[in-house]
């Protein structure tokens, strides 16, 4: 009888102890902040979200199969824009940013309790909370109810979540003058060495630009080849992504040969400015850049450098940026060579 009871207490606290384990094992995967439900990829909070665009360091993603993993690289970087379509343009764009990395081969995302597709074609955010609706939205079929359509430019993790976003009273400068309207502040926030106090400021360029992309390209021949550099700011929304960034790019072909990524001298951007998330006070930029931040695959700073200004889920109510870039083209075996320094403005 002794044994019997012995036995029987043993075998109670193994089962006890296996229950321990599986609750455990529950509690960690409900507690981790990134998981993949069926194929897709999982936040369980806005904020997880919001720590993952804001976070400077590598963030644990599962492994799983990405937008990015799923895209023809080859073809949409090295073919005309002309030859691309809306959808394809509109990827291209966002190519070194970290949404592509998070949605997956269809494009969907999971955010809370909110399935969200991102149809870059017609610059369209489906949203639902019943996710057995993942494969009506995958065909377009979307006239159920329980789908929601939102535009690209429309802040929708801020109406979704709206108690998970406390506004915060912005200051108004009431259209006083601020140091990043001063021109002075152009000097102050450049290249140490590039401008000094008294020099004259590079052209502004004007052309090409809008509210939402300024953008400058440079063609430069010089012996059997032709260099290009191309310039932007841009301020890009993806619904539930937004971003505000400098970049510039030199490239070279030879005689009438696509164009190839090229550059023999590291190139600068000095830039300065202010911007002003949805609800949240002003924020003022300024510095000298040469390197390409978040770039994707990357490349030498004689190729390509790019400056991120802001990158997250809320969107921008405001941006004033100024950006003076330096590029030299050409040069070395081919000739003299040809320094183009302009200066980029981009508003809303």
């Amino acid at each position: 009888m002794k044994k019997l009871k012995l036995l029987c207490g043993i075998l109670f606290l193994a089962i006890a102890g296996c229950q321990d384990i599986e609750e455990d094992n529950f509690l960690d995967l409900d507690l981790n902040p990134v998981s993949v439900v069926n194929e897709t990829l999982k936040f369980q909070s806005v904020e997880d979200y919001e720590s993952f665009l804001g976070s400077t360091e590598d963030f644990e993603i599962p492994e799983f199969s990405s937008f990015r993993m799923n895209i023809d690289w080859e073809f949409i970087l090295n073919s005309e824009i002309l030859r691309l379509s809306n959808s394809e343009y509109r990827i291209k764009e966002f190519e070194d940013s970290k949404l592509l990395d998070i949605l997956d081969k269809d494009g969907f995302i999971i955010i809370g309790e909110y399935l969200i597709y991102l149809n870059f074609d017609e610059e369209k955010a489906y949203v639902t909370k019943n996710l057995t609706l993942k494969d009506q939205i995958s065909q377009k079929e979307l006239s159920n109810e329980e789908i929601l359509i939102f535009d690209f430019d429309e802040d929708v993790l801020e109406i979704l979540f709206e108690s998970s976003y406390n506004p915060i009273e912005v200051e108004s400068s009431n259209g006083e003058v601020t140091a990043m309207d001063d021109p002075n502040a152009r000097i102050l926030a450049s290249c140490p060495g590039l401008y000094p106090i008294g020099s004259p400021f590079p052209p502004m360029i004007g052309d090409g630009c809008d509210d939402r992309k300024c953008e400058w390209t440079t063609i430069y021949p010089e012996g059997d080849y032709t260099f290009k550099a191309e310039a932007m700011h841009a301020y890009q929304a993806a619904a539930i992504y937004f971003r505000l960034k400098s970049e510039v790019s030199q490239y070279r072909r030879l005689h009438q040969n696509p164009y190839v990524a090229h550059g023999d001298s590291p190139m600068t951007i000095t830039y300065w400015g202010t911007l002003t998330p949805r609800n949240r006070q002003t924020e003022t930029r300024s510095g000298c850049w040469d390197s390409c931040q978040g770039c994707w695959p990357p490349p030498a700073n004689t190729q390509k450098i790019q400056k991120v200004h802001y990158e997250a889920g809320r969107r921008l109510t405001q941006y004033n940026l100024y950006g003076i870039f330096d590029v030299f083209l050409g040069g070395g075996n081919y000739g003299s060579g040809y320094l183009d320094v302009f200066q980029l403005e981009n508003r809303n």
